[in-house]
């Protein structure tokens, strides 16, 4: 176990020293610190992007709870693919050129002067930081349940490990070093995640994908089909998870890299190379690992202990050097995916929050000081979460953080394509939804049988555009910036 250990830190050390020579590139300006100086080209952008999306989550999470509820759980992570692809199509442009022509940092700062609400634009920042906290949980769960199931060390050292390299990675170089760490931890990634299946499938299961199923058809039928073996997959609840997937481009870590692209091409570009390789990769190598490898190599978990079964099948069934190389992959997608989501959360906590509150013009210097502050108290709150661990991996992110996020993207598209959208509109879809959204989560019983995210999103832009069309809209000088200059710089760009 020690040379295992020994493998895992030094690995950790590497990713730092390319977090160090990433840094001797970066400019000590805001706009490179947060935003990579607006300069990511198409390969690192699909690389960059890829793996903020697809996570420690990916590895464990999705895989562990469709080996729990079964196939049906893969409708979240099928239309979340589809919905990132066209927001990068269709929103993205617009966000890119609001970006670059009004010289935004944050998404939230956005919807400050369009709305023309600094009540606004603090309420977003404040409601997308209560849930990035679970979201950035998951990846430190991950990471823990990795470690314990490789190494049997307890669960918090493989958390701290990872929030060790999360605070030096992220507070050397900001955004950029982000990026390219990104392009070296999604090569690991891919070759842990693809190469493991392969092998178990060659030595573990001779007779391949369809004598796990013929097995399964015998062992666990129910897994193929809803309402799983969980009796949780109604129709209600996959029409939520439809809508959770379908919603998920509202992910802030997300939304944030449209601005960070160098040319609109560029985001265009990253669409098509997501739906062409992330889509057959991210979304079919983990379902064959929750739905068919793991039950049938690793039957009868229960609860919490299903996040590690692609951990488990490989520690019995492959070499111990590749089981500390897939972990190590584990903790890439996990480093990968909170590096930007640290980045962001400082982004909204110094630029939309600190900034409002000083009421004062803020240096570069300031401002990064300030993104590094808020970043470290966001891995603080994880790590408190981490250590309740209050649920299994895959129902932090379908079940709480994304549907958190899902209540911004009214206003924030709304924003972009509806004059008649107001701030009076969007303070009540805002709140409105978010209200229900946690109500819902307690009481079950004013879902009538949806998922909460589908009741409260509906009930959200209800709400935006009722109030909206109820009240005054906004200024003629407020829609001239951002919709005919932003048509206008947008016409110039293609």
């Amino acid at each position: 176990m020690s040379g295992t250990v020994l493998t895992i830190l030094l690995f950790g050390v590497a990713v730092v020293l390319i977090g160090v020579y990433g840094s001797r590139f970066s400019k000590k300006t805001a706009v490179d610190y947060m935003l990579a100086g607006r300069q990511i080209g198409s390969v690192v952008m699909f690389f960059y992007v890829a793996f903020v999306i697809y996570s420690a989550w990916t590895f464990y999470g999705y895989p562990g709870f469709t080996y729990l509820s079964g196939a049906p759980y893969s409708i979240f992570v099928m239309t979340a693919h589809l919905s990132f692809a066209a927001f990068f199509v269709l929103v993205g442009p617009r966000l890119w050129a609001m970006s670059r022509l009004h010289g935004f940092i944050s998404p939230i700062e956005y919807i400050g002067k369009r709305y023309q609400s600094p009540f606004l634009q603090q309420l977003t920042a404040v409601v997308l930081l209560v849930f990035i906290v679970p979201y950035v949980g998951v990846q430190v769960v991950g990471a823990g349940a990795g470690f314990q199931a490789l190494t049997g060390l307890p669960y918090m050292a493989g958390a701290t490990y990872l929030g060790v390299l999360l605070v030096a990675v992220v507070l050397l170089g900001g955004m950029r070093t982000v990026a390219w760490v990104n392009v070296f931890l999604g090569c690991l990634f891919i070759a842990g995640f693809a190469g493991s299946l392969i092998w178990v499938l060659a030595v573990a299961l001779p007779g391949g994908l369809v004598g796990a199923a013929q097995k399964l058809q015998t062992t666990n039928p129910a897994i193929f089909s809803a309402p799983g073996p969980m009796g949780i997959w109604t129709y209600k609840a996959m029409v939520g998870l439809s809508i959770a997937g379908l919603t998920a481009c509202a992910w802030p870590h997300v939304v944030v890299t449209t601005m960070t692209a160098r040319t609109v091409g560029v985001l265009r570009s990253f669409a098509v190379a997501f739906i062409a390789l992330g889509g057959i990769i991210f979304y079919a190598i983990p379902n064959l690992w929750g739905m068919l490898v793991g039950p049938a190599l690793i039957p009868g978990l229960k609860g919490k202990a299903a996040d590690a079964v692609v951990q488990m099948v490989i520690t019995q069934f492959l070499p111990t050097w590749f089981g500390v190389f897939v972990l190590m992959a584990v903790v890439a997608a996990a480093l990968s995916t909170v590096g930007t989501q640290l980045m962001v959360s400082g982004i909204f906590i110094s630029r939309d929050l600190l900034a409002r509150w000083i009421r004062r013009q803020i240096s570069d210097a300031e401002m990064i000081t300030y993104t590094r502050i808020g970043l470290i108290v966001v891995v603080i709150l994880s790590f408190i979460m981490a250590w309740k661990r209050p649920t299994e991996m895959g129902l932090y992110l379908s079940a709480i953080a994304s549907p958190g996020f899902t209540q911004w993207l009214p206003l924030l598209v709304g924003g972009l394509f509806w004059k008649r959208g107001n701030k009076y509109g969007a303070v009540a879809g805002l709140a409105g939804g978010v209200l229900v959204l946690v109500l819902a989560m307690k009481y079950k019983a004013i879902t009538f049988g949806f998922q909460p995210v589908l009741v409260a999103f509906v009930v959200n832009v209800v709400l935006y555009v009722v109030v909206s069309l109820c009240t005054r809209p906004a200024d003629k000088e407020t829609l001239a910036m951002f919709f005919e200059q932003l048509d206008d710089y947008l016409a110039d760009k293609k």
